[in-house]
């Protein structure tokens, strides 16, 4: 990931000594410049101990971000051949408590036309030395409150042979359940179980963002 700030930064005494960073954008680079995240606001905690080298980074606050998505395919300039002949590095991993503050995501999917937005995304998102992260966030999906809760195993293999993997989505509408291993190696991928509960199916494929014309009755899944 590229970092960028083109909006200088400051000193915040709000909640303790801070530095705050504006008009940031994190790009991946093998996703031909695409901006995954604009942040108007990032917090980034006790910057005087990471000045003296006495601690890492660990502690990020993001104001107002907007994170983007897409399916689409990304070209490479290697053959999955020597991709998997190439020696992997191995990745380091640093604990980071990022907190997320009023946010919002856009998810494509060019494919099937798909898109998916999401606002007023709060919560916290921990990461620990071993490579394990769990989240829970909520937010309006659909204008439909709703939570997520995400326990992945290991990030470091995200982009290898993927992570095996737990997410949940609940709202009043209903429930989603997953179960298996999440992978980023190009694009998304899931492989594994998928269950879902709700007493209205009506309810519950319009908070997906898939009202279904016709079902005139409410129906269970």
């Amino acid at each position: 990931l590229t970092l960028a700030v083109e909006g200088g930064a400051n000193l915040s005494f709000t909640d303790g000594l801070a530095v705050e960073l504006h008009g940031v954008t994190l790009t991946d680079s093998t996703a031909q410049g695409v901006p995954l995240a604009t942040i108007p606001t990032l917090v980034v905690s006790s910057p005087l101990s990471h000045i003296r080298g006495g601690e890492d980074m660990r502690r990020v606050k993001l104001v107002d971000p907007v994170f983007a998505f897409s399916s689409e395919p990304v070209a490479k300039a290697t053959s999955p051949e020597v991709a998997e002949a190439a020696p992997k590095p191995k990745l380091s991993v640093k604990p980071l408590d990022l907190n997320i503050v009023n946010g919002s995501l856009k998810a494509s999917d060019d494919a099937h036309g798909l898109v998916i937005a999401v606002s007023d995304i709060s919560g916290q998102i921990t990461q620990a030395e071993d490579g394990t992260l769990q989240a829970g966030l909520r937010g309006m999906l659909n204008a439909v409150p709703t939570e997520l809760t995400l326990a992945v195993d290991d990030t470091r293999r995200l982009r290898e042979n993927g992570s095996p993997a737990d997410i949940s989505l609940t709202s009043k509408a209903g429930q989603i359940m997953l179960s298996g291993r999440v992978g980023l190696a190009s694009d998304l991928s899931f492989d594994g179980s998928a269950s879902a509960e709700s007493g209205d199916a009506r309810n519950f494929l319009a908070w997906l963002g898939m009202p279904l014309k016709g079902l005139a009755t409410a129906s269970a899944l």
